[in-house]
């Protein structure tokens, strides 16, 4: 068996009360039971299926498309490449910035896209607002590429404050699942690695809170 040398930790931290997409609720986790007055610590979560580092199924923008619950665990576990692409706020990331990775990019990678952007997580204008996104161009090149997954940093893949949302439409609508607000990424220090991201099994869900890490072997 193949040796582990690192597992790298992939996730934003949930918490009560975290940043959330825009127009969407905040997160509540309350205490149920607390010892020593209880026989135990129990809480509640109260989030929706987009919140924190998640995985968004076709079924989230496709009428008919696959929920996540029917999502083949091969889809989210395997060989990635990463590419590291430090953007501005609301800047593009274009099909000219990927072309930079053809030879990288292979048949069923997952992608994974640094954009530095999860280091701004919080409160402000910059993480809720005016994060990068991927350009329409550059997702139908991906799509054509027989990708996978993709994975990106920020709170989504389209550019806020889009109505037609092309690059979800685009890589959902080809069954590619979409991992967003990924964290540590500047961890990650080789070009490939391996993910696992395995996103809670809710039945016929648009997407889900999801535990992603990356091996290093």
């Amino acid at each position: 068996m193949t040796s582990i040398k690192k597992i790298i930790d992939l996730n934003q931290t949930t918490y009560h009360d975290q940043p959330s997409y825009p127009g969407l609720p905040r997160i509540r986790i309350n205490r149920l039971f607390t010892l020593p007055i209880d026989i135990a610590n129990v809480s509640e979560l109260h989030l929706h299926t987009h919140a924190g580092t998640h995985i968004d199924a076709p079924y989230h923008f496709e009428e008919n498309g696959e929920t996540l619950d029917n999502i083949p665990l091969d889809r989210l576990v395997g060989e990635a490449v990463v590419i590291n692409l430090p953007k501005k706020p609301n800047e593009g990331i274009t099909l000219e910035d990927l072309k930079k990775y053809e030879k990288q990019i292979k048949k069923d990678d997952i992608v994974i896209i640094n954009t530095g952007w999860y280091k701004k997580r919080g409160f402000n204008k910059e993480w809720l607002k005016q994060w990068p996104y991927l350009t329409k161009e550059a997702a139908e090149w991906l799509r054509q590429k027989k990708i996978k997954a993709i994975g990106i940093d920020v709170c989504a893949i389209d550019q806020y404050g889009t109505q037609d949302f092309p690059a979800h439409h685009i890589l959902l609508s080809a069954n590619i699942p979409i991992i967003e607000e990924l964290a540590n990424l500047d961890e990650i220090k080789t070009e490939r690695t391996f993910i696992v991201a395995l996103p809670l099994k809710i039945v016929g869900s648009d997407a889900a809170p999801a535990r992603v890490i990356a091996i290093t072997f």
